[in-house]
């Protein structure tokens, strides 16, 4: 006698009939293709987007004027007005937006250099290239008070500073930096925002809380007559200066 065997397996369950007949999985999200991730952001385009001003160095040759051509003209395509400005005198500027040359002065892209490369920029491109001596004599043309400008031009010490001295084409780089994005901010030239901000300077310089500033306005107003005139500050500090080093020079060379 042949014992029983095991019991039989029911039988499997019909599948789950899906959508237009076809077979529906158990656990449909089992199957679901996950969303690829997010390609990280380009931080020289979140830069575009979020600042108002950005600076390029580094050692020569390493690609700065290109990296800042590439970077407005970014600017420019996406909706920014935006200005390229390179205190390097030699011509890669220029020659990088397909021009001839540049000056001191804002010189605007025309359209057909984009059309040429198959752009269509949203917002007009500059470009400009700093001329060191040209901006310190704009400086002083424009501070200076009238009995005094000829005489600082004129001073051969600042004629170093204006031409070779170390440092002093960084220095008015940076002037020049911002003097642009002041009057794109407020849209006011030097002397308009100087007579905005006089009153505050009037404030600063009572002494009250700012006793130091106070005094040192004071002594520049007794010597010109007026207590808060940029112009006369400037004068009063930068020929100070200026003559007492034209005396010590001239001393040492006396004594050799």
């Amino acid at each position: 006698m042949t014992p029983p065997g095991p019991p039989a397996k029911p039988p499997p369950a019909p599948p789950r009939p899906g959508v237009g007949g076809k077979i529906a999985p158990s656990n449909p999200s089992a199957t679901a293709k996950a969303p690829p991730p997010a390609a990280p952001q380009n931080p020289f385009c979140a830069s575009l987007k979020e600042d108002r001003v950005m600076v390029a160095v580094g050692a020569g040759g390493v690609g700065k004027t290109t990296v800042a051509a590439a970077l407005a003209l970014r600017a420019a395509v996406d909706g920014r007005s935006s200005l390229v400005c390179t205190i390097d005198p030699a011509k890669r500027l220029a020659n990088s937006l397909g021009l001839k040359e540049l000056g001191n002065a804002e010189s605007l892209i025309p359209e057909p250099r984009f059309q040429a490369a198959g752009l269509t920029p949203k917002a007009p491109l500059r470009a400009m290239m700093l001329d060191m001596k040209q901006t310190w004599d704009e400086l002083i043309e424009r501070l200076a008070p009238p009995g005094k400008r000829e005489k600082i031009l004129q001073n051969r010490f600042y004629q170093s500073l204006s031409s070779a001295l170390a440092g002093s084409q960084e220095y008015i780089a940076m002037e020049k930096l911002w003097q642009l994005r002041t009057q794109r901010d407020s849209g006011l030239s030097d002397e308009e925002w100087w007579r905005q901000i006089s009153p505050t300077l009037t404030t600063v310089m009572s002494g009250t809380h700012f006793p130091v500033a106070g005094r040192v306005g004071t002594s520049v107003g007794e010597h010109f007559q007026s207590v808060i005139d940029p112009a006369h500050a400037l004068s009063f500090g930068l020929s100070t200066i200026l003559d007492g080093l034209a005396q010590l020079i001239e001393s040492r060379s006396a004594v050799q």
